[in-house]
């Protein structure tokens, strides 16, 4: 399957703990593509990224910019992520 099919863009997903998240597809120039899945407030939770690898966006603080994040490597995995 496609990576940027993988999901439906904009659809609500739920993670393992109930919360809801919303599916965000991000191609900077096909340099790096990403599922983002946001929480219902705009604050990233997880990214899922071509190769099958899901990341944790960990809130670090903010700058001038909006939110600061730190990625880790999460154990979870695309099935994790059910269709709300």
């Amino acid at each position: 399957m496609e990576f940027a099919q993988q999901f439906v863009r904009d659809g609500i997903y739920l993670m393992p703990d109930g919360t809801q998240v919303r599916a965000r597809l991000y191609n900077l120039e096909c340099l790096h593509m990403e599922w983002v899945f946001e929480d219902l407030d705009g604050v990233r939770q997880l990214g899922v990224l071509p190769d099958g690898r899901v990341q944790e966006y960990v809130m670090q603080g903010r700058d001038f910019l909006g939110p600061v994040y730190d990625l880790r490597l999460s154990d979870l995995t695309i099935e994790d992520l059910s269709a709300a």
